[in-house]
Parts: C-alpha cells; sequence; structure tokens
C-alpha cells in the first residue's frame, strides 16, 4: 500500500509535487524564536539536575545613600523535578556601601535534607525549612524558563550564529514583578512594609543564548524597580547573568561538609542575599548534622569532598 502511495506520488505533476512537499514540511513545523524558547524551556522544565555561574549584580539606591551588592558562584540543583531538592551554592559576595572599603566574603549555602546550611566567611549556621521556604530565602537563578511561556515575552527575536542561536527578547513591566519575586531583597522590602509598600518595575530586555540542537546556554537579563512607603523611596537595579553548565547526567559535584553548624531551629526571615537569617526558635534536642554528603548521582560520599563538575550538556 506504502508503495502504491508513492508511485502515485511520483506520477503528480511536479508543481503539485512541489506543493505536497512544501505541505509535508509545514506539518513538521517552522522554526521560531517561540518555538526555540518553549523547546529550551522543556529542557530547563524536564531537567533533574542543572549546574550554572551566575552573577547577580544589584545596586541599590536609597535616602542619598548607594549600596552595591555583587553575587558570584556556582550553582547546584539537584532533584531539581522531586519533592526533596537539594542546593548547593559556592560564591562569593562583594559588597561595596559607599563607605570604607569594598569587601569580598566567600559563602556558601547547601539545602540537604529539609534543612538550609549557610557559612558566610567561616560562620556557620542550619536552619530547618520547607522547600517552599528555602525558596524563599535562598537565591537559586531568576528561573524564567519556570515562570513565563513564550507569549508572555514583548519581541522575541531569533539570530542564528556560526553555532548557537540567540533569542533577544523583551518582559513587559507587569511579568517583571512576577520574575522579581525571587529576588531577596525585593522580597525584604515587601515582608518589611507589607501592603504600605509601591513598587514600580520597568520593562526589561535580554538574551537567552542556545547551542544548535536548542540547549540552554545562558541568559543575562537587566530588570529595573522603584520602591516607596511612607518615609523612603528606593531605586533597584539587577544585571544577572547565568551560564548553564550542564543538565542531568552532565551534572556532579560532592557537597561540602555539612558537621559543626550552628543549630537555629526553624527557619526565620532572610536578611541578605543567599544568607538566611537566625531564627528565635531553639535547636530541637538531639538532633546532629549530617555525616556524609550527597552526590548528583544520588550515592552517599563522605562529607568534606571537593565540588566537581561533569561536562557540559
Amino acid at each position: 500500500m506504502r508503495k502504491r502511495a508513492l508511485r502515485k506520488w511520483r506520477l503528480l505533476p511536479w508543481p503539485a509535487a512541489l506543493a505536497l512537499t512544501l505541505a509535508l514540511a509545514g506539518c513538521r513545523g517552522e522554526v521560531t524564536a517561540e518555538s526555540l524558547y518553549e523547546e529550551a524551556a522543556q529542557t530547563w522544565r524536564k531537567a533533574d539536575r542543572v549546574a550554572m555561574d551566575l552573577t547577580l549584580e544589584t545596586s541599590i539606591s536609597q535616602n542619598g545613600g548607594s549600596v552595591q551588592n555583587n553575587l558570584e558562584g556556582t550553582l547546584y540543583h539537584l532533584g531539581k523535578t522531586g519533592e526533596n531538592p537539594t542546593l548547593y551554592l559556592d560564591g562569593n559576595m562583594n559588597l561595596d556601601l559607599g563607605s570604607g572599603s569594598p569587601m569580598s566574603v566567600p559563602l556558601s549555602y547547601v539545602y540537604w535534607e529539609g534543612c538550609l546550611y549557610a557559612d558566610l566567611a567561616g560562620v556557620r549556621y542550619r536552619q530547618n525549612m520547607t522547600p517552599e521556604q528555602m525558596e524563599a530565602q535562598a537565591y537559586q537563578g531568576l528561573g524564567l524558563f519556570d515562570r513565563l511561556d513564550a507569549e508572555d515575552f514583548r519581541n522575541l527575536t531569533l539570530q542564528d550564529g556560526t553555532d548557537s542561536r540567540t533569542l533577544s527578547f523583551g518582559i513587559g513591566a507587569e511579568n517583571v514583578r512576577t520574575v522579581a519575586e525571587s529576588l531577596a531583597q525585593i522580597r525584604s522590602y515587601q515582608e518589611a512594609y507589607g501592603e504600605g509598600l509601591t513598587m514600580n518595575f520597568a520593562d526589561a530586555e535580554g538574551t537567552f543564548v542556545l547551542s544548535e540542537e536548542g540547549v540552554p546556554q545562558s541568559m543575562s537579563v537587566q530588570i529595573s524597580a522603584d520602591l516607596s512607603a511612607e518615609g523612603f523611596a528606593a531605586s533597584l537595579s539587577f544585571q544577572i547573568t547565568e551560564t548553564y553548565r550542564g543538565f542531568n547526567e552532565a551534572v556532579e559535584v560532592t557537597l561540602p561538609d555539612l558537621s559543626g553548624y550552628e543549630d537555629l531551629g526553624d527557619g526565620g526571615t532572610q536578611e541578605t542575599e543567599g544568607e538566611a537569617s537566625p531564627s528565635e526558635s531553639g535547636s530541637p534536642e538531639g538532633e546532629s548534622s549530617p555525616a556524609e554528603s550527597e552526590t548528583a548521582d544520588g550515592e552517599s560520599t563522605p562529607a568534606g569532598g571537593e565540588s566537581q563538575t561533569g561536562e557540559g550538556a
């Protein structure tokens, strides 16, 4: 039957055969900026393990003063699609308070088995947290692929390169507000001023870089907002860059030693980007730190091992 159909197709006049060929090609779908974004978003959403290098440059102007707070590090997100994720950020926070010398503060946090372990320049503490509490306190990337569909962008355009594809995009102010919920500085102002806070976000612009196969390679975007409440006004600007090291099997990491952290009980309110603030809760009796760290492939290895990453996707 199939051979008979093919013979009939060959017997068609060439204009009709050409039209049929073009129609069949159209059925496979045209490659557009929107289709490439949705494909990349599915790669991200389905990935159980993700590794990325991130840079978060934050400028805050308030009451005549200014602060520069830059976070640089490598973030590993393991078990991303499950109910018990593991996160590990290893990096530095570079602070310029506008007076005195700038400071560079090494930091790391690990979220493992329902507990956030924070190490800020050697000051170590841990707090029990649900994944929802952890998401509200520990920065883990902007998450555009999780938060926005292709239709949510403005001016989504495609530019093909030699070995990559670049998607340029705009984000309207209302969608910027949704995206900015993952930024700790925004949350801290919301918690401090509640319903008395007015936030005006500007439209944002940025780019995605994808491989020829459509796998996410990097993302860059700039976000700005003006905030006000009774007695204060502030302007915030964020330049965010994420470079994706790999997905799934390409991600390997050994968590640091998680012993010797002061137990602060249940999670509290965040004070600093990448840092969870102390809770007033007491420490549960009889609870100790894990003796082992979990690797990306689900196996346990002795604590204190160094980080390892696999090849990029």
